[in-house]
């Protein structure tokens, strides 16, 4: 089952979650914690969430997160070794400064965590038919999907859903399949091929992105590199894109009060990660608290803008796994 950081996604919890629901703080301790049994687990997993409830202006005892893993997964289904490399990620993930204002896309890692009967069985081996992911058999310390692509074949699309086993990869392996990062994950295969029944998983973390052109695990690029994606560069830097003619690279983030009209990103824009470019001054400026008037999403800290307030009434997900 994919296991995601505010909800597990098999059913139920995918509906009550949504964006700006990722935990944040120091780490995935906590009293009664680890990774030992399904219980610790829980715990330390539900203790990474707290700081973001207290920043929303929720409960921050984590008891609500608890009670959905508790109500949903079966604690005999559970994998200590995934469960064990799913908190190292989350607590990886917790050190970046935007942890808390979108969901890290951590789908694949903490995959395996909680195993469906078809995982547990060890049907949907790599390259098997599949519906989804639950279908598709996870390795120790791996992970699966069930990958869908619609191919043009013969002047029409042929549409295929196979299992792949993943595995993070390292500088110049591949092929990769996907670019695990801290908000979202990018996939970089295309529908002219079919996927491979094994394929590498790229993490930020570790310093490595999926280039979508040579479908290698490749270093993350220094200023003045080239790029395709804000994630492609070093932390500190997004992907400038000069216009018409011109070849995207890396770029310094510019500070809080600088113009940011005249520059150009394909994805978040030239302003730090905690700021936005604000349209009327056409400067950047760091994102307005939880709780502040807004109107736009790119303003609040969640990148969620609600009935006129960040963090408003409409985080299901976040007041779901916090409580009221």
């Amino acid at each position: 089952m994919k296991l995601w950081p505010c909800c597990l996604v098999g059913g139920l919890l995918a509906v009550a979650c949504g964006p700006g629901s990722g935990p944040s703080g120091g780490g995935t301790g906590g009293t009664g914690g680890g990774a030992g049994t399904a219980a610790a687990f829980i715990v330390s997993y539900c203790n990474t969430i707290v700081p973001c409830c207290v920043k929303a202006g929720l409960p921050g005892r984590g008891q609500g997160c608890q009670a959905l893993f508790g109500a949903l997964e079966d604690p005999s289904t559970y994998n200590p070794a995934a469960g064990e490399m799913c908190l190292q990620a989350v607590q990886q993930l917790a050190m970046q400064p935007d942890f808390c204002t979108d969901m890290p896309a951590i789908d694949d890692v903490c995959d395996g965590v909680f195993m469906s009967a078809a995982q547990a069985s060890g049907s949907g081996a790599p390259g098997a038919l599949c519906m989804t992911d639950s279908d598709c058999a996870a390795p120790t310390g791996g992970g699966s999907t069930c990958w869908q692509q619609t191919m043009f074949v013969d002047g029409g699309t042929q549409s295929t859903a196979t299992c792949i086993e993943l595995t993070a990869g390292k500088s110049g392996q591949g092929p990769c399949l996907e670019t695990l990062g801290t908000n979202e994950s990018i996939s970089s295969w295309s529908g002219g091929t079919p996927p491979p029944d094994q394929a590498y998983l790229c993490k930020l973390a570790d310093g490595v992105y999926c280039n979508s052109s040579t479908r290698m695990c490749t270093p993350l690029g220094t200023t003045g590199q080239p790029c395709e994606e804000d994630q492609d560069c070093v932390t500190g830097d997004y992907c400038s894109y000069p216009g018409t003619g011109g070849a995207s690279t890396c770029a310094t983030r510019i500070a809080d009060g600088a113009s940011c009209m005249s520059s150009s990103s394909i994805s978040t824009g030239p302003c730090q990660t905690t700021s936005y470019c604000d349209s009327s001054s056409q400067t950047c400026k760091p994102q307005l608290a939880y709780g502040a008037a807004c109107t736009l999403d790119q303003q609040c800290p969640n990148r969620t803008c609600t009935n006129g307030l960040c963090g408003g009434s409409g985080d299901s997900g976040l007041t779901a796994l916090c409580g009221q």
